[in-house]
């Protein structure tokens, strides 16, 4: 299951890196002020998306963080190191800059 992640992930990043291209040498300012309208009409709060078992699990862990119960990231990373690793193996890089996407596609390693 995670490697379709990584396949599905690698061909939303192929769509993105097509737009980029397309938008930067898009000169229709009629076409980029209805692009960004949408884009405007398309935002949404990230909280709007999260289910209620997602909600309640980060408003509790705000209650943990003001409470104190904290643990420093070094727990927490090598708690999820294998995790870590493993989806590090599998997703594709992402490219670093807008213009690194216009280097060849990342390669998935299966």
């Amino acid at each position: 299951m995670i490697a379709n992640i990584g396949i599905m992930d690698s061909q939303v990043l192929d769509k993105k890196i097509d737009l980029i291209q397309w938008l930067s040498t898009l000169e229709d300012s009629v076409v980029i002020d209805k692009l960004l309208k949408f884009r405007q009409k398309e935002s949404r709060d990230w909280w709007d998306s999260v289910s209620a078992e997602e909600k309640l699990s980060i408003e509790k862990g705000i209650q943990d963080a003001d409470n104190g119960k904290l643990e420093p990231h070094s727990t927490a990373r090598r708690l999820y190191e294998k995790w870590l690793e493993e989806m590090e193996n599998i997703l594709p890089k992402l490219p670093k800059s807008p213009m690194d996407a216009f280097q060849k596609p990342p390669k998935i390693r299966l």
